[in-house]
């Protein structure tokens, strides 16, 4: 991705609850419901659970960030949705819609932990090849692949590093609350954005930080960070699409090292 030739960062413990590979495409029209049973019986013995989904919207980065196009409501004949297809016991996820496949990890127990980057690749490589398997069986062309997606989400438990919202800094590199301020006290809650040039590849970070409740088990307040590599791979073919995404996990680490202190990455295990 870049010239620098140290290694990429990484982490014993990494606080990654969710991990998700997107490629985006041309709308499918010609599929329907009986056409995502004959996809999901391909994988059904890896994914044996089936969920409806409200879709995702159709997003592709812009040049000007400030010359933002408005949305653009589609009259559809019928409602589109999105599909999930769930191992047992929900873990690893496919998702698919007319115009976006999705696959992903999620941490469903306590005790579940991100299985790294090569076992994501394994995942969408079977999960990808069986789709464009099932559109070829089909009798149909690929469709024109115009975004991809990697978005890995972090949560920060409190207790772990901080306190209360107002130690953010403890946490977070690019912003600090002051210890003694003049008139204003701590904030209640903590919503921030920033967006980022990916060096390298054509493509954008989106950094994504939210001050959160964590609902599963006694309510308890936490950190999220997610982080999103927008972009478009400069070859639409297989190679192409991993290139891209082995560049993009490089991009999301280095900037999650970036954007996180010191003191979180010795909680984390820093390795490298």
């Amino acid at each position: 991705m870049t010239d620098r030739s140290s290694t990429i960062p990484s982490y014993r413990k990494p606080p990654i609850v969710e991990a998700v590979w997107s490629v985006q495409f041309t709308e499918m029209t010609w599929m329907f419901s009986p056409h995502t049973g004959v996809f999901w019986n391909s994988i059904k013995q890896r994914f044996p659970v089936c969920q409806e989904q409200p879709p995702i919207a159709h997003v592709v980065e812009v040049p000007d960030l400030f010359n933002v196009p408005p949305n653009q409501v589609e009259l559809r004949q019928l409602p589109q949705t999105r599909q999930w297809f769930l191992s047992n016991p929900g873990n690893d996820i496919v998702q698919l819609q007319r115009d976006r496949f999705c696959c992903n990890w999620r941490k469903v127990k306590a005790q579940d932990v991100y299985p790294r980057f090569s076992y994501m690749k394994q995942q969408f490589e079977q999960s990808w090849d069986a789709f464009t398997r099932f559109i070829r069986d089909s009798g149909q062309s690929l469709p024109t692949i115009d975004q991809c997606e990697m978005t890995y989400t972090n949560i920060f438990d409190q207790e772990e590093g901080w306190n209360s919202i107002g130690q953010f800094g403890n946490v977070f590199t690019m912003m600090a609350w002051p210890s003694t301020p003049a008139f204003l006290p701590a904030p209640k809650t903590l919503v921030a954005r920033l967006t980022f040039d990916i060096p390298g590849i054509a493509g954008r970070l989106h950094a994504v930080v939210r001050h959160v409740l964590k609902r599963e088990g006694p309510a308890q307040e936490a950190l999220m960070l997610e982080l999103t590599a927008r972009g478009l791979p400069s070859r639409i073919d297989h190679e192409g699409l991993l290139s891209w995404f082995a560049s993009a996990r490089e991009a999301i680490v280095r900037g999650f090292t970036d954007l996180t202190t010191d003191a979180m990455h010795g909680i984390w295990e820093r390795e490298q």
